[in-house]
């Protein structure tokens, strides 16, 4: 039975293609509040993104059936608002700058769960529009800082 309370909850699809790291990453937005549908592959990442509204995506840069710079682009075709954080372990810089061309907000390394927490709040209690990501980017570099990550954002 679904939470009657979770019609107001902002929603996120996470897709990740490790069943460890879905249900991990899924509980804590859980207890966060936010309504969370995670699944492992590109092609059920996108049936269920092109068939529910979300306010938030996460992903991750592989899986077995596809790429996540793959996947953002072709979920950038029917929602062009909602952010889009990349959670990935790849560090390689070209790749997180491909993220950013490719429609995402942020680029964040696992294991940073924290980092991905605070992105999430950032985001999701944003009321204005997106458009101005560089307070975003501010907000999260003062919370993050003293715990040395490097996330990538757009400007």
């Amino acid at each position: 039975m679904q939470d009657p309370d979770s019609f107001a909850k902002k929603r996120v699809l996470y897709v990740d293609g490790y069943e460890d790291n879905r249900l991990l990453l899924t509980y804590l937005l859980e207890t966060q509040g936010y309504a969370c549908v995670a699944v492992s592959t590109v092609r059920a990442g996108l049936a269920i993104a092109s068939s529910r509204v979300f306010d938030l995506y996460i992903l991750d840069s592989w899986y077995c059936d596809g790429n996540g710079i793959d996947l953002c682009k072709r979920i950038r075709r029917f929602d062009h608002s909602a952010p889009i954080i990349f959670f990935s372990a790849w560090p390689m810089e070209s790749a997180q700058q491909e993220a950013i061309n490719a429609g995402a907000s942020a680029y964040l390394l696992k294991p940073a769960l924290d980092d991905v927490l605070i992105l999430t709040r950032i985001l999701l209690t944003d009321q204005k529009p997106l458009s101005n990501r560089s307070n975003v980017a501010t907000e999260l570099t003062r919370s993050i800082e003293a715990r040395g990550s490097n996330p990538i954002l757009s400007a």
